[in-house]
Formats: C-alpha cells, sequence, structure tokens
C-alpha cells in the first residue's frame, strides 16, 4: 500500500515533528493537531480529497464559515468566533508548513500563503453582530 505524501495526515506528520524540533510546547502541538485533523473531516464530509490541493483559501474560507454556522456540540450554542479565529490561526501555521514541505517535492508550485482574519463586526450601537468575515 502506497502512502499518499500530500494527504493531510502525511503533512500533519511533518508539520507536528517540525514544531517538535521547534520545541514548541505539547498543548499548543496537540491543539494544531486537532484543529487540523477538524479541517481534514470537514474535507471528507464535503467529498473533497484531504490533500495538500485542498488547502485553497476558497476550501479554507469555506472551512471557517461552516465553523461559524454550525453549533458548539458540548453546549448547543454558536460557534463563539474567538474558536473560529483559532481554527484559522491554526489551519494558517499548517499551510505554512505545508507549503515549505510542498515546495520541496513540487517545484512548479507556489507555497501555499494564507494571511487574514477572522473578524466579528459590531453593530451601531456597538453590540457584536452574528455576522463574522474573513478578511484576507
Amino acid at each position: 500500500m502506497s502512502q499518499d505524501l500530500d494527504d493531510i495526515n502525511e503533512l500533519l506528520e511533518d508539520f507536528t515533528s517540525e514544531l517538535r524540533q521547534q520545541n514548541k510546547a505539547k498543548g499548543t502541538i496537540d491543539l494544531y493537531a486537532r484543529d487540523v485533523g477538524y479541517f481534514r473531516k470537514y474535507l471528507i464530509s464535503e467529498n473533497l480529497p484531504p490533500t495538500l490541493e485542498s488547502l485553497t483559501r476558497q476550501r479554507l474560507g469555506a472551512y471557517i464559515e461552516h465553523t461559524l454556522n454550525r453549533l458548539n456540540q458540548r453546549t448547543q450554542k454558536p460557534v463563539n468566533p474567538e474558536y473560529a479565529h483559532r481554527q484559522y490561526r491554526s489551519l494558517q501555521q499548517f499551510c505554512s508548513s505545508a507549503g515549505r514541505t510542498s515546495a520541496s517535492s513540487h517545484a512548479e508550485e507556489a507555497p501555499i500563503s494564507l494571511r487574514g482574519n477572522v473578524v466579528q463586526r459590531q453593530d451601531e450601537k456597538g453590540l457584536n453582530d452574528s455576522r463574522v468575515t474573513i478578511e484576507w
């Protein structure tokens, strides 16, 4: 059985190894790995390949939007925008690492670059608006 070196699980192993080499805290590594795993599950649920080719702004944006529009599985309340922001930051770090990894094996492809923020808007009264957007 051959391994797909562009599979997110394979890239995640490289990513967590890189984080350990950088002496990142175990909690940080576990958090990033869990968040990347959630994204991988999302791709599969959408019948998309859980591979490097799925690490696009469009798909990551759709995932963050999906995250913001679902209920927290534990509390059954809307997902907190800070949670979505953390997901985004974890995926941003992963994409940065995956871009370096893929650049060495796919010289013709540009490294992945993901920049932006999950921003919670406020209405004219200063109250948080439930709509959250990604600014690129």
